[in-house]
């Protein structure tokens, strides 16, 4: 199959194409930096499965909201571009540093 002929082969296919980088599993407006999403990012997409204690890092980061966008499965962290971030968050409840 071509790339386009299966959604399912496209979602494996990037996610083996960004395993080593920081892609976005959830983002919110910042409140405390207009202008900035504030997007939560793993290594190589996605969260441990609930109600296990395998914890995977998180990293939050800056995004500008004009460049900000999903794509089709989900927007990879350009490190050089987009900023680390540990201050204020706009998430309700997150607490980590």
């Amino acid at each position: 199959m071509q790339p386009g002929q299966s959604r399912s082969k496209d979602r494996n296919r990037f996610n083996l194409d960004n395993v080593g980088r920081w892609v976005v599993v959830s983002a919110t407006l910042s409140r405390h930096h207009p202008g900035f999403v504030e997007c939560i990012a793993t290594l190589g997409r996605g969260r441990a499965p609930a109600g296990t204690s395998v914890a995977r890092e998180e990293r939050r980061y800056l995004v500008l909201e004009d460049i900000y966008d999903i794509g089709e499965f989900a927007f990879v962290i350009d490190e050089g571009r987009d900023q680390l971030y540990t201050g204020p968050s706009s998430f309700i409840g997150w607490s980590k540093p």
